[in-house]
């Protein structure tokens, strides 16, 4: 599959591809690069011959409008992810917002996707393109004009669904886990088909972002969200974090939270938080008890407790991965 970025300021970004190989990363990835005035955009891919899946990160340094083009005379189902800080806006005859955590589902050729991007701030758009033949394959319902509303409600509807943590686990394994980096073909085919099965669930299992969020609204609520983040490491409780944030109306705050994440404050910030502890478990400079203390946990054993129910595994044994 073909793909074009244009930009309403500066017309067709232009990339360049170039192998994107370390260590950690093999060499069926592959990063194209295309710099302007208006935004830098980084897009690493892996594929297989059913399956292509795309991480796309745009900086943007101007407002604008880009313009994504996909270039394909096949039937195919298209997945977008988006992981960002600030919405999206969909231009076109059918203006919509597309949110943080928000999973959206295509089918049949898709001929352009108009962005609107803000200055100064970063997106995350993760893309994952399926050809017919697998999903044929791979999948046990018709996917057609004719679909069930009980059997795939997120394609019925057009309704984004709100990306839970199943859904970030099945991407952090696609895209960032080195563990299984090297299996290949049959592995983006696996867990591609596992991302596609959770989005096709029936309606019940799913929480799904609302449709009429007005621009204003989502602005405000997302400079609070990251307020919030700012203030996530003060161990204090939830309802003083949210008064430092500068929430003035806190019922709101948590609704609109949990539409969009699906999370109420505590999970939200706890997130957060174990975010920014595999980072600095990363780094290896600091203990276990000063990361707790760091990240806004009461004390080292309630934060080894929380972190080993939410990964799998202990602090201590990540960091001593990571310290090999």
């Amino acid at each position: 599959m073909n793909f074009n970025f244009i930009s309403e300021k500066s017309g067709t970004l232009v990339f360049e591809k170039t192998p994107f190989i370390n260590k950690r990363i093999p060499n069926h990835w592959l990063s194209y690069n295309a710099n302007s005035g208006i935004c830098s955009i980084q897009i690493r891919t892996q594929s297989s011959p059913s399956v292509h899946a795309y991480i796309i990160e745009i900086n943007a340094t101007e407002n604008d409008f880009l313009y994504f083009t996909t270039l394909t005379a096949y039937r195919n189902m298209l997945v977008f992810v988006f992981l960002n800080s600030l919405p999206l806006y969909l231009t076109g005859s059918k203006k919509k917002l597309f949110h943080d955590r928000s999973c959206n589902l295509i089918t049949d050729t898709y001929d352009f996707l108009g962005l609107g991007i803000q200055k100064d701030h970063k997106y995350l758009i993760i893309l994952i393109y399926f050809t017919w033949h697998f999903l044929e394959q791979h999948t046990e319902i018709s996917i057609g004009p004719k679909i069930s509303r009980n059997i795939s409600p997120s394609l019925y509807y057009s309704k984004p669904a709100v990306v839970t943590k199943e859904a970030l686990d099945l991407l952090s394994i696609l895209f960032f886990d080195e563990f299984n980096m090297d299996s290949g073909n049959l592995l983006i085919e696996e867990v591609s088909g596992s991302i596609l099965t959770w989005l096709l669930e029936p309606l019940s299992s799913k929480v799904f972002q609302p449709g009429n969020l007005s621009l204003d609204e989502a602005e405000v609520f997302y400079q609070q969200k990251n307020s919030l983040l700012h203030h996530k490491h003060k161990n204090v409780a939830y309802s003083s974090l949210l008064h430092q944030a500068g929430i003035t109306d806190p019922y709101r705050f948590r609704r609109r939270l949990k539409q969009l994440y699906g999370l109420n404050i505590r999970d939200f910030v706890t997130e957060a938080r174990l975010a920014d502890a595999i980072s600095l478990l990363k780094e290896g400079d600091l203990s276990i008890k000063e990361i707790a203390f760091k990240t806004g946990f009461v004390n080292a054993a309630y934060f080894s407790r929380v972190f080993t129910n939410y990964f799998g595994l202990s602090p201590k044994h990540l960091q001593q991965y990571f310290l090999r």
